[in-house]
């Protein structure tokens, strides 16, 4: 195997693991604790992820943003991962609805936010940004389907049939996330052709710069508290349920990806690359607060997480050994 291409991939790898064991190591020495970890997600998630998806999409044009071929293989790869899932877990896993739900959830939603749009930068650079911006832009809209599902779930379970506040509240979710409301804003500059002052443009790029680092740092920390967590492990099928779900997130949903994506012609092949490397990605963080919220699957998505993270070291060198020494 090329030494080229393995020195490539653990300059691409290292750095962004290095600073989630910085923030396992802030956190066992107590610099980190659970409420400031949880400020820092706050910041974090309203404001320098929105704000740096904006600057990131401002700086395409709408034929590159909106490829309907990438965005329907992304709907493709996420539902089918969900839906198989949620298949096997009904029949083998869950005790209810809810259960399946989150274990689908948790199949399909990768951690392309705070570790994917890392990796794709360092891999790709600038060429590979865009279609790893896209590709989390619209999992964290497709987020919502499971959080509806659950919803549906709860009115079935207690026999109401109060639809449109479910409506209600799925559309405020929405249009009140700021992962939605960062893009959606590039997206009308963007139509209307508006420029922002250099002074504007600049204080924004320094704030987008500080998402990656600190969400890589929290990922750490929340790590930290989630391998601390006492809890029973003799749960029913706990362990069996959980290697299921990372075989699924880290290696059958970026096999499904390559299947879709491989045969479409003409597609950049870097785009191709950083769509099956995104679908790689671990587990997502989103999915925990979801699971709390719901009080559902919560033990069983904190395994997953840390594992998945942790695994995720082999599946996605090989990824990216795959692509930095054959396609790209």
């Amino acid at each position: 195997m090329n030494i080229t291409i393995l020195y490539k991939v653990s300059g691409i790898l290292l750095p962004v693991f290095i600073l989630i064991a910085i923030g396992i190591f802030l956190s066992h020495r107590k610099v980190l604790n659970h409420t400031t970890n949880q400020g820092l997600q706050r910041y974090i998630f309203t404001t320098a992820m929105p704000v740096m998806l904006f600057s990131a999409i401002s700086k395409y044009s709408f034929t590159q943003i909106f490829d309907t071929q990438y965005l329907i293989a992304i709907t493709a790869v996420f539902f089918i991962t969900m839906g198989i899932s949620i298949i096997v877990a009904s029949k083998y896993f869950a005790q209810n609805d809810k259960s399946a739900i989150m274990n689908g959830l948790t199949s399909s939603f990768a951690n392309s936010t705070y570790i994917g749009l890392a990796i794709c930068y360092f891999a790709f650079g600038e060429e590979g940004f865009a279609p790893a911006v896209i590709y989390t832009v619209l999992t964290s809209f497709l987020l919502i389907i499971p959080i509806l599902l659950c919803r549906f779930s709860d009115l079935k379970a207690s026999g109401a049939k109060k639809y449109k506040t479910l409506w209600g509240n799925f559309i405020w979710e929405f249009t009140s996330n700021p992962l939605v409301i960062g893009p959606g804003l590039a997206i009308i500059f963007l139509a209307f052709d508006i420029s922002l002052p250099e002074t504007i443009n600049v204080t924004l790029g320094m704030i987008a710069r500080t998402a990656g680092p600190m969400a890589l740092i929290s990922i750490g920390c929340s790590l930290y508290f989630i391998y601390l967590e006492k809890s029973d492990d003799t749960q029913p099928r706990l362990k069996r349920e959980v290697t299921f779900v990372i075989l699924m997130k880290l290696i059958l949903s970026p096999l499904i990806a390559y299947l879709i994506i491989t045969p479409i012609v003409g597609m950049d092949p870097i785009w191709k690359a950083v769509f099956v490397l995104q679908t790689a990605m671990p587990s997502g963080l989103s999915t925990y607060i979801i699971c709390t919220q719901e009080k559902v699957f919560v033990r069983r998505n904190a395994l997953i997480i840390l594992y998945s993270t942790v695994l995720s070291t082999i599946t996605l060198s090989a990824v990216l050994v795959f692509y930095l020494g054959v396609n790209v």
